[in-house]
Parts: C-alpha cells; structure tokens; sequence
C-alpha cells in the first residue's frame, strides 16, 4: 500500500466522481459495458468514509488550535508570578550562592532563545590511495 496525502485523495475522489458524471464519459463508460452508476455509488461510499474522517481531524484542530492558545494564555498570565517566585526563592538562598544562582537560571533558561541543532556537517571519506 503506497502512502497517500489524505486531503490530495478525497480530492480526487470528488474529481473522478465529477468526471465519470459527464455526459460523454459516461455514455461510453456505458457503451463499454462498464455501468457509471454502480462506479459512482462506489465512489460515492469512499467520498463519504473519507469526509467523515475528515470532519472529524479538522474539528479536532480546531479545539488543538483553541487549547494551545489558551495554554499559551495561561502561561503568559502566570509569568509574572512565576518570577515574582524565583526572586523570593533565590532571595531567601542568597543570589549570590551556588544554589540561588541555580535558581535564577530557571528563568534564564526558560526566557532563552530557542536554540536549532545545527545540521552536521558531512564527513568526507579519504580518498583511496593509488
């Protein structure tokens, strides 16, 4: 079974539906004894499968896309308290102290840039010598 991009396929599916619908196509479908409709209703069944799953992945993203923006919310409103958290502790430990320094990193590595890993480079083989 070959991978197939599902929304490119229910896609298709509406094509081949539209095109074995056409007048043409269809009488020499008919001609050719091949019946246009037992292929439509057949067609129709998968369009039908498909779209029902469909459906329901775009209604899950749309609650992924809500939920992710109000977890985001929740945790921009909560920031200020989070770090209002880290003076005190790091306060009380002193932050000039191993410990407290190791606090105060918590937030130094939460408001860090988003680091990439950098693609390796290649390594080339030796040339063979001759």
């Amino acid at each position: 079974m070959s991978l197939v991009e599902p929304d490119a396929f229910h896609g298709a599916v509406d094509n081949l539906i539209s095109k074995v619908a056409e007048t043409d196509i269809s009488a020499t479908l008919t001609a050719n004894g091949v019946d246009p409709v037992k292929i439509t209703t057949s067609l129709d069944v998968i369009r039908d499968s498909v779209s029902a799953k469909k459906t329901v992945r775009d209604t899950l993203k749309r609650q992924l896309t809500v939920a992710q923006q109000s977890y985001a919310d929740i945790s921009a409103a909560n920031y200020t308290g989070f770090s209002s958290q880290i003076d005190a502790v790091s306060g009380g430990l002193g932050k000039g102290t191993p410990a407290g320094k190791q606090v105060l990193q918590i937030r130094v590595h939460l408001n860090a840039a988003p680091t990439h890993h950098a693609t390796p480079t290649p390594v080339v083989a030796p040339a063979p010598a001759a």
